[in-house]
């Protein structure tokens, strides 16, 4: 108890601190204009005291007033008015009446004032502006001019308090010309906003006369500003231009306001000018002459818009999206003005974009779009906007991939896409994927208000990411529209190509059903169903071939049967087609050549000139091939000559086709791009080489034999298929008795073969069958024993 008592009387006898002495040095430095120091002496000083309650009521008030002048002067000299501050400053001033209500100096009632107006209290501006003495009127005229001013910027203001302050400021005895010049303009400025461009023009031309005379220059100038703006707003633009040119001649060259007399000259230059390309050009010097003197305007943001516009009217595509990126950038930075809001900036962008669509200039189209983007975040950007970059990527994509003319169907679009090199297919699928992301969000954003647009994009995003092969993403927007539109004419092809994707990701048991129920309904004689129920007969056969069900082999066939048959549309279709080279397919693995071969030429006569030609072309060819063969094994067995002779014939006739189609497939392929070779053409032009020479040797022309197998190992010295070339080439200068020939391909292959890992063999496109690999071995016996006889004991190697 005796210490805390001792620690209390030490607080109440201490000493107060010698605050006049702060306050004089506080208000010493206030008068130099060093802010940042009264700041500190206040802070550092007197605050630690403010807040232990140390100080005297008078002196508390006195620290609220010197913190609130300090941070309002600093302000103002600097040139910036942010809300922070004045809330600061309005917030000190409150204090220190809450301390004492006793009146406050007029400086300080006018600096009060003043926040508020920044503040928007503009009641409690005027109420605090009415107090300041008589002799302090042209601070209240400042803070009238203020007020006014401040309603006017605003987008709707009151007409009865505007021109109530405005005549509340011209019934000062001691008014100005330049007073009563400022005065006309803001009445002016008034009407205009209220769309009221003839009045205002009428009003400054009647009392103009009266200040030519008496009011400054530059008040003047603004006057024939105001006079131009609304004459160019009534459309009389040739008077506009003549009034803004004489602002022009009276507005000093620093003025702000200059810099929007010359962009309302710009604008004007472009509407009127007998020459447009010339009107255009004065008005691009214009901007960027507001751009260069007037960089920290806000006038900087219209100039930049009017660039960006007027480039592009001349054809410099670089100028105007630089001018246009300026201007997203400083937009994205915070800065406004009332003529460039982000609303109006994004429809200009828009409509540049549009026009490059339109001209066909779709990189041009993207740019502009992607900038208006920027505007926005990505969950805010219009919906006219996102439709624009969907229609201009999915452009691009098809111009990327010259999908067959205008119009070309999405199939077309399809096969093109691989038969193109690579750099284009992924420049196309990247567009494909933009093209389908902003119809997906355009729908996103359309779809309460405009079903009609939602479902057009949500067609457009599914078709955009098939195209592009991202089934996981076309695979639900399929499923959406076929859910949301069931009367929609494109019903059934949205199922046949939800179909179509659920097949492309292995999913056949799915896309199997897809494709029953599409057939079941044209049986039902869903109309609705039409030509893509048919079309459902062929990929249905694929899945069934596909699964893991032998048993639905058959089924698959009856399918494919009933297809050839005509009962799914015309010889013409592109079922019908399908069907035959699906049907040929199955014989081969079937071992039915002879079946296989009978579908594979009619395809082949039916696709010629298509994409799918050369591909058909080889697999006839390899039909032949393989069905030779299979004549081979049956003349080891018992048989009539005549029927012996007739089956020779016809595995020679078979070669000799065989041979021609892969002569055929091989000058077609090499004489393509490399690059734009699928990996099944790839596989086939490589596997074409080495048929031609297995076809010449199971001809016995080894020679032949020879000259395409050492090709095909050139062209293909690494590829682990090389080994069936020398492999063969050994067997053939055995068959031609060349053992010695034989036996250096024969080390050769060995070396080569030695060379890979054993992992190669298990390729199931390598063209080494079995018999290929025993026909080796036994070309290896036959060196072998050669080598053991005494005939070739005391031979040399040559």
């Amino acid at each position: 108890m005796l210490l805390i008592s001792g620690v209390v009387t030490a607080v109440i006898t201490a000493p107060r601190p010698d605050a006049a002495r702060v306050f004089a040095q506080a208000e010493a430095l206030l008068e130099t204009g060093d802010f940042p120091s009264v700041l500190e002496v206040l802070n550092s000083g007197l605050r630690p005291y403010y807040e232990r309650d140390l100080l005297l009521p008078e002196q508390q008030r006195r620290f609220h007033i010197l913190r609130a002048r300090t941070v309002y002067l600093g302000e103002r000299k600097a040139g910036i008015e942010l809300e922070e501050n004045a809330r600061a400053v309005n917030d000190e001033y409150a204090a220190a009446l809450r301390l004492d209500p006793g009146p406050l100096e007029s400086r300080d009632l006018f600096a009060w004032a003043d926040v508020n107006i920044t503040l928007a209290r503009l009641d409690r501006a005027l109420e605090l502006a009415s107090q300041l003495p008589p002799a302090e009127r042209a601070g209240r005229g400042r803070l009238l001019k203020r007020i006014v001013e401040r309603q006017l910027a605003g987008p709707r203001p009151d007409g009865e308090q505007v021109l109530r302050h405005i005549a509340e400021f011209l019934r000062d005895p001691q008014v100005t010309p330049a007073d009563r010049a400022w005065a006309l303009g803001r009445q002016a400025e008034f009407l205009m906003k209220e769309g009221r461009g003839g009045d205002a023009i009428a009003k400054i031309l009647q009392t103009l006369p009266s200040l030519i005379t008496e009011a400054p220059p530059d008040e003047l100038g603004e006057l024939y500003l105001l006079l131009g703006e609304a004459y160019a707003e009534t459309g009389a633009f040739s008077e506009a231009g003549k009034r803004l040119e004489q602002a022009l001649q009276l507005l000093l060259p620093g003025d702000p306001r200059r810099a929007r007399a010359l962009i309302q000259s710009a604008r004007v230059d472009e509407q009127v000018h007998p020459a447009p390309a010339e009107g255009r050009a004065e008005a691009k010097q214009k901007y960027t002459t507001v751009i260069e003197q007037f960089a920290a305007s806000e006038a900087r943001l219209p100039a930049l818009l009017g660039l960006g516009e007027v480039e592009g009217a001349l054809g410099d595509a670089g100028a105007s999206l630089r001018a246009y990126d300026e201007l997203v950038t400083e937009l994205g930075a915070g800065k406004r003005h009332p003529g460039v809001t982000i609303a109006l900036a994004t429809a200009s962008l828009l409509d540049r974009a549009r026009a490059r669509l339109s001209a066909g200039e779709t990189g041009l189209a993207i740019r502009y779009g992607a900038l208006g983007q920027r505007l926005h975040a990505p969950d805010r950007t219009p919906p006219d906007l996102l439709l624009l970059l969907a229609q201009a990527h999915r452009k691009a994509a098809e111009e990327a991939l010259a999908a067959g003319g205008p119009g070309a169907p999405a199939a077309r679009r399809l096969v093109e896409l691989s038969r193109v090199d690579p750099a284009t297919r992924e420049q196309a699928r990247v567009h494909l994927i933009a093209a389908g992301d902003h119809y997906k969000r355009h729908a996103d954003a359309v779809g309460i208000e405009n079903n009609a647009g939602f479902g057009e994009s949500l067609w457009h995003a599914a078709d955009c990411f098939d195209l592009a092969g991202d089934s996981d993403r076309a695979i639900p927007l399929f499923a959406d529209f076929a859910r949301y539109f069931p009367g929609e004419p494109r019903q059934a092809e949205a199922r046949y190509r939800l179909g179509q994707a659920q097949q492309s990701r292995g999913d056949y048991g799915t896309a199997a059903d897809i494709y029953r129920a599409l057939i079941e309904d044209s049986a039902r004689q869903a109309a609705s169903a039409g030509p893509f129920a048919d079309a459902c007969y062929v990929p249905l056969a694929q899945c069934l071939l596909m699964n893991a069900e032998a048993e639905d082999d058959a089924e698959a066939e009856r399918l494919l049967e009933h297809v050839i048959q005509g009962g799914a549309g015309a010889t013409s279709t592109p079922q019908f087609l399908g069907a035959l080279v699906e049907l040929g397919g199955q014989k081969v693995r079937r071992a039915d050549y002879a079946g296989a071969i009978h579908h594979l030429e009619e395809a082949v006569a039916r696709s010629e000139g298509g994409p799918q030609a050369e591909s058909l072309r080889y697999s006839l060819a390899d039909a032949y091939r393989l069905d030779a063969r299979a004549i081979r094994g049956t003349l080891t067995h018992g048989m009539p000559d005549r029927q012996r002779q007739l089956l020779e014939e016809t595995r020679l006739d078979r070669l000799r086709r065989a041979q021609s189609g892969f002569e055929e497939v091989r000058r077609a392929l090499e004489a393509r791009d490399a690059r734009t070779l699928s990996a099944l053409e790839s596989l086939q032009l490589r596997n074409a080489a080495f048929y031609l020479g297995d076809c010449a040797f199971d001809l016995r022309d080894f020679e032949a034999a020879i000259h395409h197998y050492d090709g095909a190992r050139e062209k293909y010295p690494s590829d682990p298929a090389s080994l069936v070339a020398m492999v063969q080439i050994v067997n053939a200068y055995i068959e031609q008795g060349d053992l010695k020939r034989a036996e250096t391909a024969n080390e050769r292959a060995i070396r080569f073969y030695k060379s890979l890992p054993p992992s190669v063999w298990a390729d199931p496109d390598l063209p080494m069958t079995k018999d290929e690999w025993g026909a080796w071995l036994d070309s290896i016996a036959r060196l072998m024993k050669d080598r053991a006889s005494p005939a070739s004991a005391g031979v040399s190697d040559p």
